[in-house]
C-alpha cells in the first residue's frame, strides 16, 4: 500500500498483494495527516490496483506501461545477523555471533551481562541483558 498526498485529497493505493495490515496502517497514516495537517477537511480515497481513475494517474504523471511487483516471487529474506556489543579500547566492537548450522536463536544463547543487536534488515532489535 502507498499514500499519495494531494492536499485536500489523500489516496491510499492498495496493490493486489497488499495485506490487511499494510492497508490498515496506510489508512491510519492518512487519517493522522488529515487530522493534524488538513483540519479534517481532506477526502481520503482507497483505490485498489486496477481501479485507478484518470485523475489519480494524472497526479503521478500518467499511467505507466507496467506496474512492477515490489517484491519478486522468488524473494527470500536474508538471514538475520546477531551482533554482541562489546567495549574495546575506547571504541565499540560488534562481533557477529555465529549460531551453529540449524541452530535457532534462543534466549539461552544470550549472556545476561551483554547487549546484543539483531539485524533483520527491515527491522533492528536491541536486547539488553539484565546485568549489562
Amino acid at each position: 500500500s502507498f499514500l499519495l498526498d494531494a492536499g485536500l485529497r489523500i489516496f491510499i493505493w492498495a496493490g493486489h498483494r497488499s495485506t490487511l495490515n499494510t492497508r490498515t496502517k496506510a489508512r491510519l497514516m492518512a487519517e493522522k495527516i488529515n487530522k493534524n495537517e488538513r483540519k479534517n477537511e481532506a477526502e481520503i480515497s482507497v483505490i485498489r490496483q486496477g481501479q485507478e481513475t484518470k485523475a489519480y494517474w494524472e497526479l503521478l504523471g500518467g499511467l505507466p506501461d507496467e506496474i512492477m511487483p515490489h517484491v519478486p516471487d522468488d524473494f527470500s529474506p536474508p538471514k538475520p545477523r546477531l551482533y554482541q556489543v562489546c567495549l574495546g579500547m575506547g571504541y565499540l566492537e560488534l562481533p557477529q555471533v555465529e549460531l551453529g548450522a540449524g541452530q535457532r536463536l534462543r534466549k539461552v544463547v544470550l549472556n545476561t551481562r551483554n547487549v546484543y543487536i539483531l539485524d533483520c534488515y527491515s527491522d533492528v532489535f536491541v536486547w539488553l541483558g539484565r546485568k549489562s
